[in-house]
């Protein structure tokens, strides 16, 4: 669907197999390797040798369309080194060509950081500096934010007789709120 000037896709992958392991998975185990396999009917248009720096890698990538019921969707699918044969298969399959293929999805995120500024004389956050300061002070403030808002709640009920249930501040928090709304005070001063 649109949404603005662009598309919108939504793919769901529905399980069609669980299967019971002989032994327990560590998921934080470091060796841990994820792997999710697919099957899919796509309509071949195009192999041709996957190239970096203009070297052939000795990959292929398969480039093809997926017809769904409304849409025709693009893809584009690698053949490793290690699978030559069936890269030779592909080669001599037509265009247009329809074929089942089955192989493994790849979940993977490439992560760059920057630590200097952007040329404005603004600092561009690496993120060491964003797990160790950015986000604890953003949980400090949603958490005050909570305590102040339940204590807001609490003078409500009491002043204007509502009745909204909420969790009352226990003396470590009340203790939080007070001491945040000094620190204001003696900011402004």
């Amino acid at each position: 669907y649109q949404k603005g000037e662009n598309t919108v896709r939504k793919i769901d992958f529905k399980p069609n197999q669980i299967s019971l392991c002989s032994k327990d998975i560590d998921f934080t185990d470091e060796n841990f390797e994820e792997k999710s396999l697919f099957t899919q009917m796509i309509v071949l248009t195009n192999v041709e040798p996957e190239k970096e720096d203009g070297k052939v890698t000795g990959r292929a990538i398969v480039t093809a369309k997926i017809v769904n019921y409304s849409t025709i969707e693009e893809v584009e699918l690698i053949i490793d080194e290690k699978h030559a044969c069936l890269i030779k298969t592909f080669r001599t399959l037509k265009p247009y060509t329809g074929v089942r293929v089955h192989g493994i999805i790849s979940n993977s995120a490439q992560v760059d950081t920057v630590e200097e500024d952007d040329g404005w004389g603004y600092m561009v956050l690496d993120n060491e500096y964003e797990n160790s300061v950015v986000i604890p002070e953003k949980e400090k403030i949603e958490h005050l934010r909570d305590i102040l808002n339940r204590l807001r709640i609490q003078r409500n009920n009491i002043a204007h007789s509502e009745h909204q249930t909420v969790k009352e501040l226990s003396t470590s928090e009340m203790k939080e709120c007070l001491e945040y709304v000094f620190s204001i005070n003696k900011e402004a001063e």
